[in-house]
């Protein structure tokens, strides 16, 4: 969901977005939430390098 709002922004022209997650405990014993975290953050740096 938060993904999906970072990118409406940016279509709108908005910047230099910072933008929080809640995560429950359940998410944070998850085994790979830091490979999924990382993997998320990543997709979006590599989708704005190829905007700009």
């Amino acid at each position: 969901m938060a993904c999906k709002q970072i990118s409406e922004w940016e279509q709108m022209g908005l910047t230099q977005l910072s933008v929080s997650v809640n995560m429950s405990m359940i998410q944070f014993q998850q085994k790979q939430i830091v490979h999924t975290i990382e993997r998320i953050i990543s997709g979006l740096y590599q989708r704005n390098r190829k905007r700009f």
